[in-house]
């Protein structure tokens, strides 16, 4: 009890001391399986003034989850995430940054309560067309522990939470049809916080990756971004960064789409196509 008292009054007094008036957030997200890993290490390393996190603990999936489930008001998602956020925040006045980047997928449901915590923000939105992140998803070493696996050790938002036409199904889908749901959620949620607020972009996954794209959407990131570059540091330098990338993919865990089943293939069509063809992917 006593430590917890403790722990209380040191974040109020952070948070009282320090605030994010003087620091440009940007935040990037996405359905995850999309590279955002990488970005922790590209905006820190070729741009200045800068503190980039990938997830930084705690990621505040819990966040969406209880909001979503109707256990968490307005304004304790705004403290919550004021309190798990207020280091950084006491980190980056020290250090003199002028920019914060965080790369985190769990930030798609809780887009709507950024605002009240870090002011204005810019939001990258990073989407990838929906066979190959099926794939990926499924190819992952922690499979059986990631989002709607058998093992599964998280909870997790679902289409029972939401007044769609697809919650009286979830309890009866397997692990690929929700995940299809999920890619189908994700990337409308943060689409259609752009479209609300005007203060992001979506990128292609495979522009921002992939060389016969000459790598153009990982210029537009920059670009958008606002950031300034390192000194001695050249835009044509960026594409440098791509030859550090790890790809974790060390297994195929999904069929080629050719050999999917026609039932299959109709519901990934059926949820997914929306996405497709709103994006253009």
């Amino acid at each position: 009890m006593k430590n917890t008292l403790g722990n209380t009054l040191r974040t109020k007094l952070l948070v009282k001391k320090y605030n994010w008036d003087n620091i440009e957030p940007v935040f990037i997200t996405s359905t995850g399986r999309t590279g955002t890993m990488f970005f922790s290490d590209f905006f820190s390393e070729y741009f200045s003034g800068t503190k980039a996190l990938h997830e930084p603990w705690p990621d505040l999936h819990d966040i969406g989850y209880n909001l979503h489930h109707n256990k968490y008001s307005h304004q304790k998602v705004v403290d919550i995430i004021s309190r798990e956020r207020i280091d950084i925040c006491k980190d980056a006045h020290k250090m003199g940054h002028k920019y914060y980047v965080e790369s985190n997928y769990n930030l798609s449901y809780i887009l709507p309560y950024l605002k009240d915590v870090f002011g204005s923000f810019k939001l990258i939105h990073v989407i990838r067309e929906p066979k190959s992140y099926l794939r990926s998803i499924y190819s992952i070493k922690e499979a059986k522990r990631h989002i709607y696996a058998e093992f599964d050790n998280r909870p997790r938002i679902t289409a029972k939470d939401f007044d769609g036409k697809y919650a009286s199904e979830w309890d009866s889908w397997s692990r690929f049809e929700k995940l299809c749901w999920h890619y189908y959620k994700v990337n409308t949620l943060i689409g259609d916080h752009i479209a609300e607020n005007g203060n992001g972009i979506t990128v292609h996954f495979k522009d921002i990756f992939k060389k016969e794209n000459n790598f153009k959407g990982l210029y537009e990131i920059a670009d958008f971004s606002g950031i300034p570059l390192k000194e001695n540091i050249a835009k044509e330098d960026l594409i440098q960064s791509l030859s550090n990338r790890a790809n974790k993919t060390k297994k195929i865990g999904l069929d080629s789409y050719d050999d999917w089943s026609a039932d299959k293939k109709s519901i990934f069509h059926e949820i997914t196509d929306p996405i497709v063809q709103r994006f253009s992917l």
